[in-house]
């Protein structure tokens, strides 16, 4: 899948639809709509993934609260 946005979109999309709740599909959805050049569309995914369910992955929610960083940023915000 590296380098290959369109497969990682449908992988992350198939695991949001099977799990709702765990946040890391719907973080990597807006890690690609950030490197899409849509900010807004990523802010809205990580705000709703930094609510969901991380199991514990601390390292995966920093990266995700650093994306959230880059997509206000890139707002204006």
């Amino acid at each position: 899948m590296l380098g290959d946005r369109e497969r990682a979109r449908a992988w992350a999309a198939g695991a949001l639809a099977l799990y709702p709740r765990y946040a890391p599909p719907r973080a990597q959805l807006a890690f690609l709509a950030l490197q899409a050049g849509d900010p807004s569309q990523a802010r809205r995914e990580l705000e709703a993934a930094l609510s969901g369910e991380w199991r514990d992955d601390k390292r995966a929610q920093a990266v995700a609260l650093t994306n959230l960083a880059a997509a206000c940023f890139a707002l204006g915000d």
